[in-house]
């Protein structure tokens, strides 16, 4: 067991704002205790799992993956042998919650009765979600993780299904809350008050508590010394806008101690203070940029090229980009606030990568350029590959009228060939915005 070197080592690097990984590693993956103080600590698995000392037992948050939580409770027992009274779930990702079935059956082992269980009310519609796409689940995680040679880096779901030697997500002796809320959760625990605050953040389960009597915060994966994880590509929305108002509130109540789940805990307000105004202000930074762009009118594809990225703060050893990447929030953003369509014409009902394919290869060895095959693609009946032929066109001649014009044309075509209101009102508006372009361009 170690003491404070965790708190040491983010007061070094948060004070100095440097950081050497070799030297002091962000995120310790040792399923380790380390105690924070007298009655709070925390066990450097993968999702840490942080522990509280009451006059009633020991209230959890977390119990981390199935394949360390053997290992997470041998560390807690050097530390108490008092009951296990109480698990909040930060949240249902399940490098988070896979090891609830070992907690609560090693207090049944114990003799003790087993520990109630807390969260917020959109976990168990998260596992539902989960258990119905579970080999799609199975197939992203792969995917995004697996990759990762750390034999400490045990995740979970895939590693969990592994281990368990079976094809499933989510854990079958994974527990449901029995207690769950929607907005706040307020109680007094063996002499300790836990106020337990639902967020829209990473996730649309997520929740941080505050412990007054302690000045702690347990802060879930609302940071995790990497840029905020608010643009991952594979998993459901996010919510930067929401997630920021949260460490807002955080700063608020003013706490002396914060912990999260990944990285370093950190000690002292004015340290909090930096880190989550830091990560508050990147995520607000891309916001604010994203929804004045499109009020502009920019398409999504234009705001990505066009977007600057808080290169500074992202500099920062509390905000460096090592696991998601910051141009990913920007759709994120985009999806919070438009449909799923970029806003790109060419993009709404698009040919087959096949179709366009073939016709770019037919127009190379008929030394056709992009507008005459785009024309030749609509005397074809092909307007789906000619609206992207002409597209290419644009985009490779912006100054040239006539290449507007027939992609005004082309739009104008498919305008009339589609049935639909939606792809009506699309084909439309970019039939009229070429053909203006083309009027202005002298065509």
């Amino acid at each position: 067991m170690s003491e404070n070197v965790l708190l040491q080592r983010s007061s070094k690097i948060i004070d100095s704002g440097e950081h050497d990984p070799q030297v002091d590693p962000i995120n310790p993956l040792t399923n380790e205790l380390h105690e924070l103080n007298e009655q709070v600590a925390v066990i450097t698995s993968f999702a840490r799992v942080v522990a509280v000392k009451t006059n009633a037992g020991i209230v959890l948050f977390d119990t981390s993956t199935g394949v360390a939580t053997e290992k997470v409770l041998s560390e807690l027992r050097s530390w108490s042998q008092d009951p296990i009274h109480t698990v909040f779930y930060t949240h249902g990702h399940l490098d988070h919650v896979s090891g609830s079935g070992t907690v609560r059956q090693h207090a049944i082992d114990r003799g003790e009765p087993a520990p109630r269980f807390v969260g917020h009310q959109n976990i168990a519609r998260r596992w539902a979600r989960y258990r119905r796409t579970n080999q799609f689940n199975l197939d992203i995680n792969s995917r995004q993780n697996n990759h990762l040679a750390n034999p400490n880096f045990t995740i979970g779901p895939n590693a969990e299904a592994r281990a368990r030697g079976v094809n499933t997500f989510v854990p079958e002796d994974v527990v449901e809350p029995d207690t769950t809320f929607t907005d706040v959760f307020t109680e007094n625990i063996g002499g300790l008050t836990f106020s337990v605050r639902h967020v829209l953040a990473e996730t649309d389960d997520h929740s941080w508590i505050h412990i007054p009597e302690l000045k702690t915060v347990i802060g879930a994966d609302l940071i995790s010394w990497n840029f905020p994880n608010a643009g991952n590509p594979q998993k459901i929305q996010r919510y930067p806008a929401e997630w920021a108002q949260a460490l807002r509130d955080i700063i608020a109540v003013e706490p002396e101690l914060y912990v999260p789940m990944h990285g370093l805990p950190i000690t002292g307000h004015q340290r909090i203070t930096t880190v989550l105004g830091d990560t508050a202000e990147a995520l607000e930074t891309i916001v604010d940029q994203v929804v004045d762009a499109m009020n502009q009118g920019h398409s999504l594809p234009r705001i990505v090229e066009q977007l600057r990225l808080p290169t500074e703060l992202m500099a920062k050893p509390w905000l460096r980009p090592r696991y998601d990447d910051p141009e990913f929030m920007i759709r994120t953003v985009w999806r919070s606030y438009a449909g799923w369509w970029d806003g790109e014409p060419v993009t709404l009902k698009p040919a087959s990568r096949t179709d366009v394919a073939r016709a770019l290869a037919e127009m190379v060895s008929n030394g056709l350029t992009l507008k005459a095959a785009a024309e030749k693609a609509v005397a074809d009946g092909q307007l789906d590959v000619a609206t992207e032929l002409a597209t290419y066109a644009a985009a490779a001649t912006p100054e040239d009228p006539e290449v507007h014009r027939t992609l005004a044309e082309v739009y104008a075509t498919r305008a009339e060939s589609e049935p639909s209101t939606m792809c009506k009102g699309v084909f439309v508006d970019a039939a009229e915005r070429a053909s203006a372009k083309a009027t202005e361009l002298g065509g």
